[in-house]
C-alpha cells in the first residue's frame, strides 16, 4: 500500500475515477493473483503428521479466534467495549484533526457509516462479507486453468469474487459522473514499475494473510476476530515504517 498508494478495493474506485496509476496497480494485482495460484500453497502451513478427527476436533475447540473469546466475556461486553473505544477515536479525530470547511469530501463519519451499510448489504445480497484481494487471486486461477492440458479435467472456481470487483467498478464509475465526484488528488507520480510490483505486493501479502484492508480492517475487525487485528496492526506498521524508509530516499 505504501508504494501504490492504494489497497485492493481503493485500486478499483482509483480505476473507476481515472487516476492514472490505478490501471497499473490493477495490473500488478492480477499478475500477484497469478503467482500466488500458482505457488501460494507453498505458503500453507501443513502439520508434519496428520492429525487425527478426534485431535482436529480437540484443536478447535481449544483455539480461539476472537478477541471476547481470549478474554473470557460475552460477545455483546466485547462489542459494547469495542464502540466505545471508537467513538472515542471518532471523537478525538474531529476535534484534533477537523475537517475543512466548504471541503468537497463526504464527511468521514459518514463515510464510515456507509461502508458498514454495504457490508450489512453483502452479508444478505451475498451471505458473504466484504473482500476484494479473492478476486484477483480468482483472475489469477483463471488464466492458470487457461493454461492447463484440456485433457487434464477440473472445476472452475466461482467468479463471485470477480463480479463483486466488477460492481465496485461500476459503482465508483456511476458515483463518480452522476455526482460530479473528482478523482482524489494523486499523492505524487508512480512509476509504471513501482505500481506493479506494488500492485502484486497487495495480492500476495493479502492472500498470505487471509484477507485485504477491507476482508481483515472492515469485515475481520467487526467481528473481534484476533487475526484480524494483527493483521492490521501489521499493515499500519509495515506501510508507516516502509514510508518513512520512501521519504528519507527520496
Amino acid at each position: 500500500m505504501a508504494l501504490t498508494g492504494a489497497c485492493s478495493g481503493t485500486v478499483l474506485v482509483q480505476v473507476a475515477s481515472g487516476i492514472s496509476s490505478g490501471f497499473s496497480v490493477l495490473i500488478g494485482g492480477i499478475l500477484g493473483g497469478l503467482l500466488w495460484s500458482r505457488f501460494g500453497h507453498c505458503a500453507k502451513y501443513a502439520p508434519i503428521s496428520p492429525l487425527t478427527t478426534p485431535q482436529k476436533d480437540q484443536l478447535a475447540n481449544k483455539t480461539e479466534h476472537t478477541v471476547y473469546e481470549s478474554a473470557r466475556m460475552s460477545s455483546t461486553q466485547a462489542v459494547l467495549i469495542y464502540e466505545l473505544i471508537c467513538l472515542s477515536i471518532i471523537i478525538s479525530a474531529s476535534y484534533l484533526a477537523p475537517e475543512i470547511h466548504g471541503s468537497p469530501r463526504l464527511n468521514p463519519v459518514i463515510g464510515g457509516l456507509l461502508i458498514g451499510g454495504a457490508q450489512a448489504a453483502s452479508l444478505f445480497l451475498t451471505k458473504s462479507p466484504v473482500g476484494v484481494s479473492t478476486a484477483c487471486e480468482r483472475m489469477g486461477q483463471y488464466i492458470c486453468r487457461v493454461g492447463m492440458s484440456p485433457n487434464k479435467k477440473s472445476t472452475w472456481p466461482s467468479p463471485s469474487p470477480v463480479i463483486f470487483a466488477l460492481g465496485m467498478l461500476a459503482g465508483s464509475w456511476c458515483l463518480s459522473k452522476t455526482f460530479g465526484i473528482n478523482p482524489l488528488i494523486e499523492s505524487g507520480p508512480i512509476s509504471l514499475v513501482r505500481a506493479i510490483v506494488g500492485g502484486a505486493a497487495l495480492t500476495v501479502g493479502a492472500r498470505t494473510a487471509g484477507g485485504c484492508t477491507s476482508g481483515h480492517g472492515i469485515s475481520g475487525m467487526s467481528t473481534l476476530s484476533k487475526a484480524s487485528f494483527v493483521t492490521v496492526w501489521a499493515m499500519f506498521s509495515g506501510g508507516i515504517g516502509l514510508s518513512s524508509i520512501l521519504r528519507l530516499l527520496s
